[in-house]
């Protein structure tokens, strides 16, 4: 039999690059901002750890004016990747809505399965990764190639219970990507993700990994014409009740 010719149609683009001057912006961040945006880590309703300061009342970091460099620059790249990579005119400006610390000691430190629900495009900045961190691992709940429901689930299932021999490009429902310093990372707010360790086992980090993530939208230029149909407007003519 001749071999197929396999398409894979309707990706999900995820945009990896490296922050120009990270070994500034990291010392300059730790120096002067890092202090300033401490929050309670312990939860003592559950016993557990804060990891993002998003949910302690410090999802701002961006209105940081000690920050705007490295934030023009975050923009940069997520601008890039809407014209690079998605094809988007240039007629968009990339309003910056939450931006918080992710902070982790250990391995067993993970953020579940979420989504960003209320924006267009995410990112995460690692600022300090130490060996061996949790890593970023994008998940789909409906795979479009899945032929009925769990088939491409082996998780949590005895090797003679599951359908799959071994998980392909066209099969997987995770995509791992291992942390490095100074990596950003963008991808659509919609796009259902959650942390892992590396080792199985318990372990505690060298140092502290830490990451400053974010939320967007796009919006029109302000000198741009009013006359689209979809999208947001210029917050200029924004009013708030």
């Amino acid at each position: 039999m001749k071999e197929p010719n396999i398409v894979n149609l309707f990706p999900l683009s995820i945009y990896i690059n490296q922050v120009e001057e990270h070994e500034k912006w990291k010392k300059f961040f730790i120096d002067n901002v890092y202090d300033d945006y401490q929050y309670d880590r312990y939860k003592r309703e559950s016993d557990e750890y804060n990891i993002v300061s998003e949910h302690c009342g410090k999802p701002v970091l961006h209105s940081d004016e000690r920050l705007n460099g490295l934030f023009k620059e975050l923009s940069d790249h997520i601008k890039k990747h809407c014209i690079s990579t998605l094809g988007i005119r240039d007629m968009f400006d990339v309003c910056m809505v939450k931006s918080w610390l992710s902070r982790s000691y250990d391995n067993n430190e993970n953020l579940p399965r979420h989504v960003h629900s209320a924006t267009h495009l995410s990112f995460v900045y690692y600022m300090q990764v130490p060996p061996d961190a949790n890593q970023l691992v994008f998940t789909t709940h409906q795979h479009q190639n899945e032929l009925f429901e769990a088939m491409f689930d082996a998780d949590g299932h005895e090797e003679e219970d599951t359908w799959i021999n071994e998980f392909t490009f066209e099969s997987s429902p995770h995509y791992v990507i291992p942390p490095e310093e100074g990596m950003i990372v963008v991808f659509p707010s919609n796009a259902a993700h959650f942390t892992t360790p590396t080792q199985s086992t318990p372990q505690t980090f060298q140092t502290e990994r830490l990451a400053i993530s974010g939320d967007c939208i796009l919006v029109l230029k302000e000198d741009e014409p009013m006359v689209h149909s979809k999208g947001f407007i210029n917050p200029k003519h924004w009013c708030v009740y």
